[in-house]
């Protein structure tokens, strides 16, 4: 009888507390979230308006980065090694060795949402990218304004988008739509939000430093509507901001 009353009163526990952890977790990811988004706006006031850079490449293009490019001297301005001192923490150039690859998806560090799930080849030693589950917006750079831009162009700070919850290989998609190669780089727009990672949703940064949860259908577009892209940024652009006019 006591065993019985015990496994009842887990069954009952149990959904409540993975609840009050998913919560939690989601909690800590905006707490990150915003001190990268402070530590953005911290970095452009020191230099001239100017926003870090999305990624390696300089081009306007995003792509994944290995390490080697993450350690090079021409990554410094990159967001991921540039915002590190504003926010206290080691820059991702820091974490090239094998040993120090494990530390970076702890789920403790604050490169990371504490809720991304990794693919398994992000633990391998001689595996050479690196997986970012929180993003830089990939659209506020774009060619022909490269290698950067003044952040005196984000005319709706409130609704332009700085950070994403970026989505990962073995994570769930709001639509089938979404992006399927290469998840993970330092740089993504809609099509790589992570809209099932908290719950049916995830979480957005604007340029006027908040930070909020968006279900995933208000992120991505799942309209197939005529001049609609199903996977893709939702239009107009109003609420949601990626494009810099």
């Amino acid at each position: 009888m006591v065993i019985a009353i015990i496994a009842v009163l887990a069954a009952l526990l149990l959904p409540a507390l993975g609840k009050a952890k998913s919560a939690a977790r989601r909690v800590e990811c905006i707490s990150r979230m915003k001190q990268w988004t402070l530590a953005f706006l911290t970095y452009t006031e020191e230099n001239e308006g100017q926003l870090p850079r999305e990624g390696y490449h300089n081009t306007g293009k995003t792509f994944w980065n290995n390490w080697n490019q993450i350690r090079d001297p021409r990554s410094e301005d990159v967001w991921y090694n540039a915002l590190s001192n504003h926010v206290g923490v080691l820059p991702a150039a820091s974490y090239g060795g094998a040993t120090e690859k494990l530390l970076f998806y702890e789920r403790s560090s604050f490169f990371h949402c504490p809720s991304a799930t990794f693919p398994r080849s992000a633990s391998m030693p001689m595996f050479l990218i690196a997986f970012f589950s929180l993003a830089m917006n990939s659209q506020l750079i774009e060619s022909p304004n490269v290698p950067t831009v003044s952040f005196a162009k984000i005319t709706r700070p409130s609704h332009t988008v700085l950070f994403l919850d970026n989505l990962l290989e073995e994570e769930a998609r709001v639509m089938d739509q979404q992006a399927w190669a290469n998840l993970g780089q330092p740089a993504a727009t809609a099509d790589r939000f992570a809209g099932r990672r908290h719950g049916r949703g995830g979480n957005l940064a604007f340029a006027d430093g908040s930070v909020s949860w968006f279900q995933g259908h208000q992120v991505v577009e799942t309209d197939e509507g005529k001049g609609k892209i199903p996977g893709w940024i939702r239009l107009p652009e109003d609420e949601i901001i990626w494009h810099l006019p």
